[in-house]
């Protein structure tokens, strides 16, 4: 496959790894995710979006102690199409 075939960079298609030439290949393929978005490099670098539920502070009954507030990952099942 000629270089300029390899060079040449679509908004749909990413762009062909070829053996030697990663380090071209690494800047089209950062060029080519930010113009699909420009947050699409941020949350590959830091990982993915963590949602969490804060659970609310409870008192001391007789049956339970006091527990203060904390924060737990949110379950798939509580997520809704909005």
């Amino acid at each position: 496959m000629s270089k300029e075939i390899i060079g040449i960079g679509s908004k749909t298609k990413c762009p062909i790894l070829v053996a030697g030439e990663y380090q071209q290949w690494k800047r089209r393929m950062i060029r080519f995710l930010d113009l699909i978005d420009k947050n699409l490099m941020n949350s590959i670098h830091e990982g993915p979006l963590r949602i969490t539920v804060t659970i609310p502070e409870t008192v001391e009954t007789v049956d339970s102690p006091a527990m203060p507030t904390y924060q737990v990952l949110k379950q798939h099942n509580k997520y809704t199409p909005a």
